[in-house]
C-alpha cells in the first residue's frame, strides 16, 4: 500500500512493515520519497508507529534498529506474557451501522470493506443523514443484502439513534462513511464482549491514505491510535471527563443491553448540530458513570480518510475546539461534575493558549498558526453552541415521530432504548 503526499517539496508515504515467521518484509519505496508514515505489523496487529526520514526512499539504520526491537518485545509479549485469547462471540449476533451523509464515493468504498470482511454479520443498516438528493439511497438499492434507512434530521447522534432502532443485532458496530475495515475488524471488536461487564469496545484507527498537507496534519493532530495494546477502563481506571481517550465513534461496538443504563448517543451533540461533534466522547462518558466498562482493541483496524484539504482542516480543528467544551459545559451542567470546570480552564490554557503561543513564537514542532487559531477560535464558540444545540434538539425532537424515545437532555424522560415515540 503506497500513497505518496507532496508537502513544501517533499513526499511522504505510508509504509508498511509486516513482521512474522522469524522475518521482516521491508517494502520497496521510491527514491523521491523524502519522509514516511511507518506502521509495523506483528501477527496481524499494529504494534508501532512512527514518522521517519528517508535517505534515497531507505529508511535509515537507527529506525530499523527500533522497528526489529518493537517487533520482537512485541513476539515474546505474544508467546510469552500475553494472556490466551478468548473467542469472540459470533459474528451472526452484531448488526453493523454506517451513518453516511452525501459522501457516496467514501460510501461505497466502506460498504466494499464491509463486503469483504464482515460477510458473517447479522445485517448491515446505512443511515441516510439529512441527505440532499437520492444518491445514497441509489447505491443501497443495488446493494439488496444492505437495509436503507432514511434519516430526515441532520446530526450523527441521531443517526446512529436511528440506526439503533432500525438494527436488531445484540451488539451494534459503528463506523463512518470515510472509513474502511480491515480483515477480522469485527471478530476482534466482538472478542470483550464475552465479559458481561463490557458494555463498550472501541479499536484502532488508521490513515487510509496521506495525500494532502491536511491530512498529515489531521494525523498529527487527531489520530486514531489510542495506543497498541489492549487497554481496559472503568471508573477506577480513568477520569470520565478524559473518556475521549479510550476510541473514537468512527470505531466502536456497542451491547445492546447496556444502553438501558447508559442511554443512547444525545442529539445535541455529533456532526450537524451547533455542538458540532463531541457525541463518541459524550456517550463514553455516560458509559463509565454509569458502570459499564469499555474496551480498546486495538486488533480491531479501520483505517479513516483525513481531511483531503485545509480549509475542511481548519473546519475541523474549530468544530473539534468547540465541541470539547461543549460537552465539558454539558457536564457540569446537566451532569453536576464540577470536576469539568477545572478541567476546562486546565485545558483551554494550556491547549488553546498553548499552541497559539507556540505557534506564534515559532517553537519546533508547533502546530500551524491557522490551525491553533480554529481551536482557540472554536472553544470561545462553545457556550453559545451548546445553548442552541440544546435548543435546536428540542425542537427536532419534538417532531420527528418513530425515534428513539431516550433523549438524555430533552423534554423526553430516561426509557428504553427499545420504546418509540408515537406518532404525533
Amino acid at each position: 500500500m503506497k500513497r505518496a503526499l507532496r508537502v513544501d517539496s517533499e513526499k511522504i508515504e505510508i509504509i508498511e512493515v509486516r513482521c512474522g515467521e522469524g522475518a521482516i518484509t521491508w517494502p520497496s519505496v521510491d527514491s523521491n520519497i523524502t519522509r514516511g508514515f511507518v506502521i509495523v505489523w506483528v501477527s496481524g496487529r499494529v504494534v508501532r508507529t512512527s514518522w521517519e526520514r528517508l535517505v534515497a526512499g531507505e529508511l535509515p539504520d537507527s529506525a530499523k534498529r527500533e522497528i526489529v526491537d518493537a517487533a520482537a518485545w512485541a513476539i515474546w509479549l505474544e508467546e510469552h506474557a500475553l494472556p490466551a485469547r478468548a473467542l469472540s462471540i459470533p459474528d451472526s449476533r452484531a448488526s453493523i451501522v454506517v451513518c453516511t451523509r452525501d459522501r457516496t464515493d467514501d460510501l461505497e468504498r466502506c460498504l466494499d470493506s464491509i463486503r469483504t470482511h464482515a460477510r458473517n454479520a447479522l445485517e448491515v443498516v446505512v443511515v441516510d443523514s439529512a441527505p440532499s438528493d437520492q444518491s445514497t439511497r441509489e447505491l443501497v438499492a443495488s446493494r439488496p443484502d444492505i437495509t436503507y434507512v432514511h434519516e430526515p434530521r441532520p446530526g450523527l447522534s441521531i443517526a446512529r439513534n436511528t440506526g439503533i432502532a432500525a438494527s436488531v443485532g445484540d451488539v451494534i458496530a459503528f463506523t463512518d462513511d470515510d472509513a474502511v475495515i480491515e480483515s477480522r475488524w469485527l471478530d476482534e471488536l466482538l472478542g470483550p464482549f464475552n465479559d458481561p461487564t463490557v458494555g463498550v469496545v472501541t479499536g484502532l484507527g488508521l490513515p487510509y491514505e496521506l495525500n494532502s498537507k491536511s491530512q498529515e496534519w489531521f494525523e498529527r493532530l487527531s489520530s486514531f491510535i489510542k495506543g497498541y495494546d489492549r487497554k481496559e477502563f472503568g471508573i477506577p481506571s480513568v477520569d470520565p471527563l478524559g473518556a475521549g481517550n479510550v476510541g473514537a465513534g468512527v470505531n466502536m461496538a456497542v451491547r445492546r443491553t447496556a444502553l438501558n443504563e447508559i442511554g443512547v448517543f444525545d442529539e445535541i451533540f455529533g456532526p450537524g448540530t451547533p455542538a458540532k461533534a463531541g457525541d463518541d466522547h459524550e456517550f463514553f462518558y455516560r458509559a463509565l458513570r454509569s458502570g459499564h466498562r469499555i474496551v480498546y482493541e486495538p486488533r480491531a483496524i479501520i483505517r479513516h480518510t483525513h481531511r483531503r484539504d485545509w480549509p475542511a482542516l481548519e473546519r475541523a480543528a474549530e468544530s473539534y475546539g468547540t465541541a470539547v467544551y461543549a460537552w465539558w459545559i454539558h457536564a457540569l451542567i446537566h451532569h453536576r461534575d464540577f470536576r469539568a470546570l477545572p478541567v476546562g480552564i486546565h485545558w483551554f490554557v494550556h491547549n488553546e493558549v498553548g499552541n497559539l503561543k507556540r505557534s506564534l513564537l515559532r517553537a519546533p514542532n508547533s502546530v500551524p498558526f491557522d490551525l491553533a487559531w480554529a481551536g482557540f477560535r472554536g472553544s470561545l464558540k462553545a457556550p453559545s453552541a451548546y445553548m442552541k444545540s440544546c435548543r435546536t434538539m428540542v425542537q427536532l425532537g419534538s417532531k420527528k415521530a418513530g425515534d428513539v424515545a431516550y433523549h438524555p437532555t430533552t423534554r423526553f424522560g430516561p426509557r428504553s432504548v427499545l420504546d418509540r415515540t408515537e406518532s404525533s
